[in-house]
């Protein structure tokens, strides 16, 4: 029966050695331009990954200010996706940088956790339920690490969530530097991550932010930072600390939303910067002394 050559191409029959070597010019062309071809498709390629990663951080951004404004928890029927695992193993490094991730945000922060990891380690895979598994992998890792019961304590508090789904493992290379440091971090995790689930609270109602106001008032002023540190910088500094992380100071500073409460304090710190009297001068020792830190 013969071959339908209406629907498929006929088969190409091998050139000659003599062919080849009379098409060459024609070949060298055509090869020239594919490598053109596969070069420009590296680069599109290479932009399409980025605005992939943009768009994937503006959608974390997005969802986190209708969370904090109380809008997607009020959607009825609304469906949440579950967080996407991968099952990849870990690097050495992916492991230390998620473990810097969680200080900073607290436990139960997975999206916050992801985007951050996203965007700083290159080639990143890893799903944020991948990140939700590693991070419950590292506080199991602690527990054998612990020897005084409040600080046993206070892990299982952070544990509580997976407390029936037991231990978590991971696949990859082990976490390293726990043994001196496990204290530590589970202290300070066990703050940021109270602090972290407080905050909402404040974003979320003006009177328990007049409560938060009210309190720090309360604060002794040798407490202030600096002179020029006032209330508000106090609380747009906390709102600032949720909004990117424990001791992200420069996206703080760079946050807009926040120059209502953070723009005169720098202001006021410029003026110390540059107009600080001379040694020996009283006139402005009370506002501006001379050993008054700069802004960060």
């Amino acid at each position: 029966m013969a071959a339908p050559w209406g629907l498929f191409p006929a088969p190409v029959q091998p050139a000659s050695m003599d062919q080849d070597v009379q098409q060459g010019g024609k070949g060298g062309r055509d090869s020239e331009r594919q490598m053109r071809i596969n070069r420009l498709v590296g680069v599109y390629r290479d932009e399409a990954k980025q605005l992939f990663k943009d768009v994937h951080r503006g959608q974390y951004r997005w969802r986190n200010e209708l969370e904090a404004a109380g809008v997607v928890a009020g959607v009825a029927g609304l469906q949440l996706a579950k967080p996407k695992r991968r099952r990849l193993p870990w690097r050495a490094a992916e492991r230390d940088a998620l473990k810097r991730q969680l200080i900073a945000w607290g436990v139960g922060r997975w999206k916050e956790i992801h985007a951050a990891l996203s965007g700083s380690l290159r080639g990143f895979a890893h799903g944020p339920g991948d990140v939700e598994d590693a991070a419950w992998h590292l506080l199991g890792e602690l527990q054998g690490l612990l020897p005084g019961r409040a600080d046993r304590a206070l892990l299982a508090r952070l544990m509580a969530p997976i407390a029936e789904r037991g231990l978590v493992s991971t696949p990859g290379a082990p976490y390293a530097n726990l043994e001196g440091a496990a204290k530590g971090i589970v202290r300070r995790l066990a703050a940021v991550s109270d602090f972290q689930a407080a905050m909402p609270a404040l974003l979320a109602s003006e009177a328990v932010g007049g409560i938060l106001r009210a309190l720090v008032a309360t604060l002794p002023p040798e407490s202030a930072p600096a002179p020029w540190w006032d209330v508000e910088a106090d609380v747009a500094l906390l709102v600032g600390l949720h909004r990117h992380g424990f001791a992200n100071y420069d996206a703080v500073r760079r946050d807009a939303s926040l120059d209502v409460g953070l723009q005169p304090a720098i202001a006021a710190a410029g003026r110390c910067r540059h107009r600080r009297a001379p040694p020996g001068s009283l006139s402005s020792a009370s506002a501006c002394p001379a050993d008054a830190p700069a802004w960060p």
